[in-house]
């Protein structure tokens, strides 16, 4: 691969942050909030029940650190389940509308506010003044911890919420079936706040507007335009779909603008059977396998290059999938045709379905409140006409000593993947469209919570393209940080330095001796 191809492949991946994944599937959450049950339900910290908190039979536990626990998808992304609804407003925003965490409540920013403008020493406060205005029994204002007797009765209340509020405006009604007593494998009434726990009908949004500057290229953009619906009429059964647009990057990649019915796909639309004992789940139709560590961006390597990236218009498979999430350990196997859309090469690129070939993943590993890893494997085997074979692994694994230091959110994640692309074509002829290579990419990330609402990132991806030649190796410094000021939106701001080999160096390449852009991306970021 030369200098100059490769290049051109990283300014397209630059540009292909114009379709990053669906909403909040970030293995970050998985990996933090392990270090503290409230933040998912409203676990009863500082309340005479919480000592009648009792772990029922690993069969009936519904606790997982696993995609499923906060998306509909078991494979993340997308439409949230209520404890991620409920996530969202009670720990990840600077303005939470429901109870933040126990531990998080000295988190805020209104606590950093306080410290700084407090009174130095020798000028203490008017004590007397304070006390008269502050109402008797009010609780810390702007994010104190709550007073104990002033906390409201929130453990397994099981009662209906309305069919319709808009403090929760984005789920109606309950089940046909529904039950206010104790859902043994499904999620309860009553320990979310005020959340609708089982809603009937549920819709979902995510909307993402990005703003890239490199040495060669400034842009703004419209990223990504979802909406997504779901029905779940009895318990067991759920129906959902998602349409997504993809992302619009014509003046950059294109020799055309695309037409309309080339801008839209199918991001899922699958039918599920689930709320069973272990949280065992069937599901049938289209959907993205299971495989490696879901991330925000799938631009990066270890997605976009594994054909994970959701800014491809066929990203998703038709067939078959059964996982489970019993607390800790995970299994999710699929089988699958894969919908490769047109032919490589085709003038038109609108989406249709297009069953081409067979494939299948497996994805197994334990996900714990400290730590938690796993292993994916992924085979596919098409006509090179519709990309060629594929085989590849991956492990991941993560580390959150917040668990432990629960007043420092630190979390450490990381993934290795690796494959391999074969040109044996299902086809004769099409031999010559696709080349035997071996790849392999890496992710390592290192996230701290500075405050509610406010994390710090940094990262580095790695990716060489073909392990049998020098200059076929890149690379990515990430800086920044999130701001997650409400319940609906967050801005992400990231710094990177991108670094890549050449045919002349070393074995050992100092990636700061190669670097060849430097790269401001901001994105924006509303969801419902």
């Amino acid at each position: 691969m030369s200098l100059h191809i490769l290049k051109k492949v990283l300014v397209a991946a630059v540009l292909s942050q114009a379709a990053t994944s669906v909403i909040h599937a970030l293995p970050l959450y998985t990996a933090r909030e392990g270090r503290q049950c409230d933040s998912c339900h409203a676990y009863p910290f500082e309340t005479d029940v919480q000592h009648a908190w009792k772990d029922p039979a690993l069969a009936d536990r519904k606790c997982n650190m696993s995609c499923q626990g906060c998306h509909t998808d078991p494979g993340g992304g997308g439409m949230r389940t209520v404890s991620g609804r409920y996530l969202a407003k009670s720990t990840l925003p600077i303005f939470e509308s429901e109870n933040r965490p126990w531990h998080d409540q000295k988190r805020n920013v209104s606590d950093l506010v306080r410290w700084i403008t407090r009174p130095p020493p020798d000028l203490p406060p008017n004590l007397g003044a304070l006390r008269q205005a502050e109402p008797a029994g009010a609780p810390q204002g702007g994010g104190g911890r709550e007073d104990k007797a002033a906390k409201p009765a929130k453990f397994k209340t099981h009662q209906y919420p309305p069919g319709y509020m808009w403090y929760d405006p984005f789920v109606w009604s309950k089940p046909f079936d529904a039950e206010t007593t104790p859902h043994i494998h499904g999620p309860e009434y009553g320990l979310y706040g005020k959340l609708n726990a089982d809603p009937l009908f549920q819709v979902s949004g995510d909307v993402r507007f990005a703003y890239i500057n490199t040495n060669t290229t400034t842009a703004f953009f419209p990223m990504q335009a979802d909406l997504g619906g779901k029905f779940h009429p009895v318990k067991h059964f759920t129906a959902m779909a998602t349409l997504g647009l993809v992302g619009r990057t014509d003046q950059f990649t294109a020799t055309r603008p695309r037409a309309a019915d080339e801008m839209y796909t199918i991001r899922n639309a699958y039918l599920m059977y689930h709320e069973l004992p272990y949280q065992i789940f069937f599901r049938v139709g289209i959907f993205q396998p299971n495989f490696g560590m879901r991330q925000e961006d799938h631009t990066a390597f270890v997605r976009k290059n594994f054909e994970m990236d959701l800014s491809r218009k066929y990203s998703a498979v038709m067939g078959v999938e059964a996982g489970l999430a019993a607390n800790y350990p995970y299994l999710t196997i699929s089988a699958f045709t894969n919908n490769p859309g047109q032919a490589i090469g085709d003038g038109k690129q609108n989406f249709i379905i297009n069953p081409q070939g067979w494939g299948a993943t497996a994805t197994a590993g334990w996900r714990d409140l400290a730590f938690g890893g796993g292993a994916s494997f992924m085979i596919k085997r098409r006509d090179a006409l519709y990309g060629g074979n594929l085989t590849a692994g991956s492990v991941d694994g993560y580390f959150n000593p917040g668990r432990f230091w629960i007043i420092h959110p630190l979390t450490f994640m990381g993934e290795f993947a690796f494959g391999s692309y074969g040109s044996t074509a299902l086809t004769a002829g099409a031999a010559a469209l696709s080349a035997d290579r071996n790849f392999y990419a890496s992710f390592i990330g290192i996230d701290y919570l500075i405050l509610n609402g406010f994390n710090l990132k940094i990262n580095h991806h790695y990716y060489n393209a073909d392990t049998s030649a020098k200059s076929a190796t890149t690379g990515r410094y990430g800086f920044g940080f999130e701001i997650t000021p409400l319940t609906w939106f967050k801005i992400l701001v990231e710094y990177r330095l991108v670094w890549l080999s050449t045919a002349s160096a070393a074995s050992y390449v100092n990636p700061f001796d190669n670097l060849s852009d430097k790269q401001w991306v901001i994105i924006s970021h509303a969801y419902f």
